[in-house]
């Protein structure tokens, strides 16, 4: 009987170093997850903000003509195609503007304004835009949870509860109905 409870202790003992490693490489590949997404986000962060320090004046412009066409029919995705003009100095500039990946409510309350807000580079007027480029800060968001989630997982990989939970996420990859088969 000592033999069987020795090899028991034993084979726990195993598979609570299986699962304190696999905790332990997992934290650290979400936290390397989380990190090139905070950087991503810094890195378009930055880009938007020098892109819109371009950009600083601002005038009240028209729609000349909206055309829009469906680009994907499974998604219902349009483009819409804006033609608009502004003037600066009392010199008169057209430009066109592509919006992608509309919806059409997007696109029917895009096509019925008359009017839009135009920024436009004051040493060079011609140069416009519609929307200012925004930073993508879901992606810093999500960072940072895995970031979170990777740093819990380290610390608390001694934790039984969570060698279990490790140990469930295992058990239930087998037993999916996925792969045709139940153990």
């Amino acid at each position: 009987m000592d033999d069987k409870n020795n090899m028991m202790k034993q084979v726990v003992s195993a598979g609570s170093t299986y699962y304190k490693y696999k905790l332990l490489l997992s934290g650290i590949c979400m936290i390397i997850c989380g990190l090139i997404l905070c950087g991503v986000t810094i890195f378009t962060y930055t880009n938007a903000k020098k892109k819109n320090s371009l950009y600083s004046g601002k005038v009240n412009g028209n729609i000349v003509e909206a055309n829009s066409y469906q680009t994907n029919s499974r998604r219902n995705s349009y483009t819409l195609s804006v033609k608009y003009s502004y003037k600066v100095n009392n010199i008169e500039f057209t430009n066109i503007k592509e919006f992608t990946s509309l919806n059409f409510a997007e696109v029917q309350a895009k096509k019925n304004s008359t009017s839009l807000l135009v920024y436009y580079d004051p040493n060079n007027p011609q140069d416009s835009i519609i929307e200012k480029p925004s930073g993508m800060w879901m992606l810093a968001v999500g960072g940072g949870l895995l970031i979170l989630i990777g740093g819990l997982a380290i610390i608390l990989r001694n934790n039984k509860f969570a060698q279990g939970a490790a140990f469930v996420g295992d058990v239930s990859s087998v037993l999916s109905p996925r792969y045709g088969r139940y153990y």
